[in-house]
Order: C-alpha cells, then structure tokens, then sequence
C-alpha cells in the first residue's frame, strides 16, 4: 500500500495511519488495509492468514497480534521448581573437636611431666603452709628425715624438693601437727603412707 499524505501540512505518513505525524490533522480512511507481510514485504489479502510468498504468518496491520489461530498455539510448560538438596556436613566437623581434645591433652600430659622434671618450676602449689613459724620449722624439722617419694627427681630431700609429691608430703606432714598428732606419730604416718625415710 501506498504512503498517505496529509492534506493539511503536506507531510508523507504510513498508509495505516489515521493521523498526521506532523500535524495531528485526521487523515481520511481508506479501504480495509492488505496483510503486508513483515518478513518479505509481499502484500497478501485480507483472509490470509500466512504469506504466500514465505510462509510465514502474518501481522495484522496496525497490531501485534499473530494471524497464527489461538487454538493451535503451543503452550509452554513452565520449568519444574528444583528442590533444594539436604545439607551435608562437612567431614571435618566430628574430627575436628577431637584432633583439639587431643593437643588439650597432650599439652597437660607433657606440662606434668615437665613440672616432675624441673622442681623449681611448678605452676601448681599443692601446700598451703601456715602463718605459724613455730608448726612450720616442725613440718621442715619432720621433713629432713625423708628424701621425695616421686622417684623420679633423684631422691632429693623432702624438705627442699618442689615437685608437687613432695608438696603433697610436706601437707600431709603439716595437716597430722595441727590435728595434735605428735612428732613420732607423723614421722611413723608419713614413712607408712610414702616410705623413703632417710637412714640414720
């Protein structure tokens, strides 16, 4: 179909228009339009619903719809929802707080060990001595007849050995004085209960 032009401004419009581009001006109507075909330009009639120079089907003039029957379109399914997948564990979250307990353990079992090497360097004091001086040169009087019953600090004297048996004994010592047992009866206490009584 051929361009209109307006009558007004002069101007060339589309041939399906019904008003001026330039101007706004009413253009006269004309006659049903032809079914131009989009894709190769051929003007077909006006039941074409395909052209019948490609095949293809036809635009109504003026719209987008297809001249493709609504009965025959093809629905489109729409894609299935995708289930989230279960959350796995990671592998490493049973073994890792046990490789953890474990250094834990490790590091105390080697700071025991160490603290029963090196007397002088226990973190742990396992006596409370007393502000009495009197019952404190007792307890150090009772403890210079035994050496320290660990055995593993080379059998220093109880009195001045600080591994944590030795502290031990010296409480024990220190515990039977202030209950009125007497200087005998805690000397035959300890060497009973931990030996290592020095020879005379």
């Amino acid at each position: 179909m051929k361009n209109q032009t307006c009558g007004k401004c002069g101007s060339l419009n589309d041939a399906l228009a019904k008003y001026c581009f330039q101007c706004g001006s009413e253009l006269p109507e004309i006659d049903p339009p032809e079914r131009l075909c989009r894709h190769c330009g051929y003007k077909n009639s006006v039941e074409a619903k395909f052209c019948i120079s490609c095949g293809k089907p036809l635009i109504f003039a003026g719209t987008e719809q297809s001249a493709v029957p609504s009965g025959k379109r093809k629905k489109v399914k729409p894609p299935p929802i995708a289930k989230p997948l279960p959350r796995r564990k990671p592998a490493n979250s049973i073994t890792f707080p046990l490789i953890v307990t474990g250094i834990i353990l490790f590091g105390a079992f080697v700071l025991y060990l160490s603290s029963n090497r090196h007397p002088g360097k226990v973190s742990q004091s396992f006596e409370q001595p007393s502000s009495d001086a009197t019952l404190e040169s007792r307890v150090y009087a009772i403890a210079s007849r035994f050496v320290c019953a660990c055995g593993s600090c080379g059998e220093e004297p109880l009195e001045s050995c600080r591994c944590p048996t030795a502290q031990k004994e010296r409480q024990f010592i220190r515990e039977a004085l202030q209950h009125g047992h007497t200087e005998d009866e805690v000397i035959a206490e300890v060497y009973q209960t931990f030996g290592h009584l020095k020879p005379e």
